[in-house]
């Protein structure tokens, strides 16, 4: 499993592979740096098969654990907040809106009028 393993450190795996396999040409063991190239091979294989925009849904889940956690705090202190501003929470925290109120009834702001 590599979707734990950042792409920057799975390059830096295969140019250390390469690197290592360089070396050990240079010290004449073609043997062990044939072993490092299908390594590095193998390596570059999982960076080429590997879902782009992996690091796009970790912003999207950081974002949505963001919007989570604020959630959790206002429903935890609706039991302690006054009438209009509690239905105020739940109704957007229900809805994502507030209710249609054309009488001011529901969140305590009835209209001005002439009376």
């Amino acid at each position: 499993m590599t979707h734990n393993i950042s792409d920057e450190t799975l390059r830096v795996a295969a140019r250390a592979c390469r690197t290592n396999a360089g070396n050990l040409r240079y010290g004449g063991i073609a043997s062990a740096a044939h072993e490092y190239d299908s390594a590095a091979d193998e390596i570059e294989a999982i960076l080429a098969a590997k879902p782009q925009g992996d690091d796009e849904i970790d912003k999207i889940r950081d974002s949505r654990d963001w919007y989570k956690r604020r959630v959790e705090m206002l429903q935890q202190e609706q039991t302690r907040m006054r009438d209009p501003e509690r239905t105020l929470v739940c109704d957007i925290l229900a809805n994502c809106a507030l209710l249609p109120d054309p009488n001011g009834e529901r969140y305590g702001n009835k209209p001005q009028g002439d009376e």
